[in-house]
């Protein structure tokens, strides 16, 4: 993701710090693989709006995300 500031963003697995910096993330462990991070920013310290930048490993062209508000 690309926030509103310009910067990469990368979603973890963990539901305090749902994102992380793509640099310190790890994304690829080490034999290759994907690795989900584990988290270093909450929800509220990443600007919106976003913009998806690769889904599932594929390139899907800077798409902005709308999100639903929070419940």
């Amino acid at each position: 993701m690309l926030d509103a500031d310009g910067n990469i963003r990368v979603r973890s697995t963990n539901p305090e710090w749902p994102w992380d910096y793509p640099n310190e993330g790890l994304t690829r462990a080490r034999l290759g693989g994907p690795s989900v991070p584990d988290g270093g920013l909450e929800e509220r310290q990443v600007p919106r709006p976003l913009i998806l930048l690769v889904r599932g490993g594929q390139a899907v062209g800077g798409r902005r995300v709308e999100e639903s508000a929070p419940v």
